[in-house]
C-alpha cells in the first residue's frame, strides 16, 4: 500500500491519548519509517542495477534483483517489479533453497497485487514445496494463509477455507497463538462469505472477548460489521442494529474518517434492508459527511444505493429512487461487479413498476436476465479455462520429468567414458540399458499424453453439452419464474400458456439430453462392455415413436413403419438411445403435414423425413464433433455416433429429392454395400 506520510503522522498524534492502542501507534511509526525508506530506495536502484550488471556471482545478482523488487513492491509499481523478479529467477535457482523461496514469495506477492491470481498461486506452490523440503513450518503456515487469501480474491471459498485450516493446524502445532488467532478470524470471514450466517455469529461470539482483550481494533471493527450483516440476513433487527452501533463506536474510537463513513454507510444500508425509517436519515447524513471528508477513498456507489432505498421506502419518490440507483450503477460498472449490477437492475425494475411504467420495468428485467445469463456463462468459461490450464500444467510437468531423466542419463554416460578402455564393456552395457530405459520412459510419457488428451476431450465435450443443451432449458425456466414473481401482471393467460408450453418442451428436451448423457458417460468408462440381448427392432421403433407422439400430432406428420420381424443381438438401451436421437431429428426437421417413413431390414434401419433436404456438406459433417454451428446440429447426433461405434454400427445421412434420410447399418453390411 502506498504510504501517506502526513496522514500517518496525523493519525499517530491524534491517538496519543489512548493508551490501549499502543500496538496501533507502533504500526503507524513503522509506516512512517517505511515511507521514508522507500524514498531512500529510489536513490539506490541505479546502484543495484549496476551491481547486477557488473557481478558474475549468481547470489549477488539474485540479491540485487530482490532489493529492486522490494522497492517496486512498496511503491506499487508492480510491472517493473515482475520484470526484475523474472530476470533474477534463474540466478536464484542456482542458490540455496532459502533464497529461492524468498524469490518465489516476492513473485507471488507481485502477481497477487497485479491481479494475476493463477500465476501468484503457481509461485506460492513452488515456495511451499521448498519450505516442506526444509521443514520450515512457520513459512509453510504463512504460505497456506496467503493461498487462502488469493483463493478468496478468486471467490473460490471452499479452497480458501481448506488452506486456512491447513495454516491453523501448523500454527497450533508450533504454538504460535497470535498467528493462529488471526487465521481463526480469517476462517470466520470465510464462513460469512459462504452465507453461513448463524455459524459466523457463533464463532465471533467465542472470540469477541479476546478481540477486546488484545486490542485488535481493526479485527473488532470487521467483526461488528459482519455480526450486524449476519443478523440482518437472519431478520433479527435488534441484534443487527446493536452490532451496527458497536461498529460505529469502534470507528469513532479509532478516529478513522474512512471507517466512520463505511460504518455509517452500512447503517444506512441495514436501515433500508430492515425498514428502519427512524435512523435512516441520520445514517445517510452521517455517511455523506464522513464520505466527503474521506475524499476519493470512499465508495459512493453504496451511498447512492441507500439513497435509492430511502426514496423508495420513506419518501415514496420512485423517480428519484431510479436516479439514485442509476448513479450507484455507474460506480458498480466501473468496478465490473456484475453481481452488484444485477441487484441494482432488479431494484430499478421494481421502482419503474411502482411508477406504473411497466414497459421500462420489462426492458430493465430483460437486461437483468441477460446479465444473469452472462454471469452463468462466465462462470462456465472460467471453469473450462481452469481445466485447460491444469491439463497443460500436468503435461509440462511430465515433459520436465522426462528431460530431467534424460539429463541424468547423459551425465552417467559422461562418467563412464572417463573410466577408460578398461570400462568400455561396462559402458556399452550401461548405454544399452539406459537407452532401453529411455525408450520405456518415452513410451510411458506418450501413453500419459494420449490419456490426458483423451480425458481433456471428454471433459470439453461434457462441459460443451452442459453449456449447450442443459443450461438453456434451466435458464429459460429461471427467467420465466423471475418474471412471474416480480411482474406477474405482464403475463396474460395467452402468454402464460405459451410460455408454459415452451417450458414443457424444454423440460422434455432436458430429460432426454440427461438420459443420453448418462448412457454416453457410461460408455466412456475404460472397462465399459455393451450388454448383449435379443432386440425386436419393430418393437423398439414403436417404443420411441410413442415418446414423440405429441410432437408428431402437433405437426400432423404421417408415420409409416415398414419391415419384417427383425431381431438384432445388441445392447437394447444404447440402441434405443441411437434410434431416439435420429427419430427426434426427423420429427424436428419434417415438414408440417409431411411424412416420416421408417424401413426395417435384416441389416439396416432407414428413417426418411419429408421437408427441406439436408445439405450434402452438412450430411458429411453432421456426426462430427468439430462442426456444431447451430441448434439444428447439436449434440444428439454426435452422441448417437459415438454410441453406434460401441455397437459396431454405422450411421449415415443422405439428402433425398424431397427430404432427408438417416440410416443405421451393421458394419459388415455397410462395407459390402459400399
Amino acid at each position: 500500500m502506498k504510504l501517506d506520510l502526513r496522514r500517518s503522522v496525523h493519525l499517530y498524534f491524534s491517538m496519543r491519548q489512548r493508551p490501549y492502542d499502543s500496538l496501533k501507534r507502533i504500526g503507524l511509526w513503522f509506516s512512517i519509517v517505511a515511507f521514508a525508506t522507500t524514498r531512500l530506495w529510489a536513490q539506490d536502484t541505479t546502484t543495484w542495477v549496476r551491481q547486477f550488471q557488473q557481478s558474475t556471482d549468481a547470489f549477488t545478482k539474485a540479491t540485487a534483483t530482490q532489493r529492486m523488487v522490494g522497492y517496486y513492491y512498496e511503491t506499487e509499481t508492480y510491472d517493473p517489479g515482475i520484470h526484475w523478479a523474472a530476470i533474477g529467477l534463474p540466478f536464484a535457482r542456482q542458490c540455496h533453497d532459502t533464497l529461492l523461496w524468498k524469490h518465489y514469495d516476492l513473485l507471488a506477492n507481485l502477481h497477487d497485487n497485479a491481479i494475476h491470481f493463477d500465476t501468484s498461486i503457481h509461485y506460492m506452490h513452488l515456495s511451499l514445496a521448498l519450505k516442506k523440503k526444509a521443514g520450515y513450518w512457520r513459512g509453510m503456515a504463512n504460505t497456506y494463509n496467503d493461498l487462502g487469501v488469493v483463493y478468496g480474491e478468486k471467490t473460490e471459498l471452499v479452497k480458501q477455507a481448506t488452506y486456512y485450516f491447513e495454516a491453523k493446524k501448523i500454527y497450533d502445532r508450533i504454538g504460535d497463538t497470535t498467528e493462529g488467532f488471526l487465521v481463526a478470524t480469517n476462517i470466520i470471514s470465510n464462513l460469512f462469505r459462504q452465507n453461513k450466517y448463524q455459524q459466523t455469529i457463533d464463532e465471533y461470539m467465542k472470540i469477541m472477548p479476546q478481540l477486546h482483550q488484545r486490542n485488535h481494533w481493526g479485527l473488532l471493527f470487521n467483526a461488528n460489521s459482519r455480526m450486524a450483516l449476519s443478523y440482518a440476513a437472519l431478520k433479527i433487527p435488534d441484534s443487527c442494529f446493536y452490532y451496527s452501533r458497536q461498529e460505529i463506536l469502534t470507528a469513532h474510537a479509532l478516529n478513522d474518517t474512512l471507517w466512520k463513513a463505511e460504518s455509517w454507510g452500512r447503517r444506512a444500508f441495514l436501515c433500508g434492508q430492515l425498514n428502519n425509517k427512524k435512523d435512516f436519515r441520520t445514517a445517510l447524513d452521517s455517511t455523506y459527511y464522513y464520505g466527503t471528508l474521506s475524499g476519493k477513498y470512499y465508495n459512493w456507489g453504496d451511498y447512492y444505493f441507500s439513497l435509492g432505498m430511502y426514496a423508495t421506502l420513506v419518501e415514496k419518490q420512485y423517480s428519484l429512487a431510479i436516479r439514485h440507483y442509476y448513479k450507484s450503477l455507474g460506480y458498480v460498472q466501473a468496478f465490473s461487479d456484475k453481481t452488484a449490477a444485477l441487484s441494482l437492475l432488479t431494484k430499478i425494475a421494481e421502482a419503474y413498476q411502482l411508477t406504473g411504467n411497466t414497459d421500462s420495468a420489462y426492458q430493465i428485467m430483460l437486461q437483468a436476465f441477460a446479465l444473469k445469463d452472462s454471469i452463468i456463462t462466465d462462470d462456465g468459461r472460467s471453469k473450462l479455462a481452469q481445466m485447460q490450464v491444469q491439463y497443460e500444467t500436468e503435461k509440462k510437468e511430465a515433459t520436465i520429468q522426462l528431460l530431467n531423466k534424460d539429463n541424468k542419463l547423459k551425465q552417467r554416460t559422461t562418467y563412464f567414458l572417463i573410466g577408460g578402455v578398461s570400462l568400455l564393456a561396462l559402458l556399452l552395457a550401461s548405454v544399452f540399458r539406459n537407452n532401453r530405459r529411455k525408450q520405456r520412459t518415452n513410451q510411458q510419457l506418450q501413453s500419459l499424453n494420449l490419456a490426458l488428451d483423451k480425458a481433456n476431450q471428454s471433459k470439453v465435450r461434457l462441459f460443451s453439452i452442459l453449456s449447450h443443451d442443459l443450461r438453456s432449458p434451466v435458464s429459460s425456466l429461471y427467467s420465466y419464474l423471475q418474471l412471474k414473481k416480480i411482474a406477474p401482471h405482464l403475463l396474460n393467460d395467452e402468454k402464460k400458456e405459451e410460455k408454459e408450453n415452451q417450458l414443457h418442451q424444454s423440460a422434455e428436451q432436458l430429460l432426454q439430453t440427461m438420459e443420453d448423457l448418462l448412457i454416453w458417460s457410461k460408455s466412456q468408462l475404460e472397462k465399459f462392455t455393451p450388454q448383449q440381448s435379443t432386440v425386436d427392432l419393430q418393437h423398439s421403433v414403436q417404443q420411441v415413436l410413442s415418446i414423440y407422439q405429441q410432437a408428431i400430432d402437433t405437426k400432423s406428420i404421417h408415420v409409416i413403419v415398414e419391415g419384417q420381424n427383425v431381431v438384432w443381438q445388441t445392447d437394447e438401451n444404447i440402441l434405443l438411445t441411437i434410434v431416439r436421437n435420429i427419430i427426434s431429428n426427423a420429427v424436428r426437421h419434417a415438414s408440417t403435414n409431411g411424412i416420416i417413413k421408417i424401413t426395417i431390414a435384416p441389416k439396416e434401419i432407414t428413417i426418411y423425413n419429408s421437408g427441406e433436404p439436408i445439405d450434402p456438406v452438412v450430411a458429411e459433417q453432421v456426426f462430427d464433433w468439430g462442426h456444431i454451428n447451430s441448434q439444428s446440429s447439436g449434440y444428439g447426433l454426435k452422441l448417437a455416433k459415438e454410441l453406434a461405434d460401441k455397437l459396431s454400427l454405422v450411421l449415415y445421412a443422405q439428402p433425398q429429392k424431397e427430404g432427408s434420410m438417416f440410416g443405421i447399418q451393421q458394419r459388415q453390411s455397410f462395407s459390402q454395400s459400399n
